[in-house]
């Protein structure tokens, strides 16, 4: 069994089967299944550093969003 069949799994299991793409737990699925590493140590230190950089930006645009409304007042 491959590392994504085993990590998949495991997700699936904490997950009790949704892989809703809008949760974590579904991002990380779905990065899984778009991967070319080969273990999943080089895989999730992708997965991390990338999501991090995902997330700053998605929290400037909702910031910037906010001020541009005026909703931060």
């Amino acid at each position: 069994m491959s590392w994504k069949d085993k990590r998949i799994a495991e997700i699936n299991k904490l997950a009790k089967g949704s892989s809703d793409p809008e949760t974590p737990l579904g991002e990380e699925v779905y990065a899984i299944y778009d991967s070319n590493h080969s273990t999943y140590e080089e895989f999730y230190k992708d997965f991390i550093a990338n999501k991090k950089i995902n997330d700053d930006i998605r929290t400037k645009s909702i910031y910037k969003m906010m001020q541009d409304n005026g909703w931060d007042k």
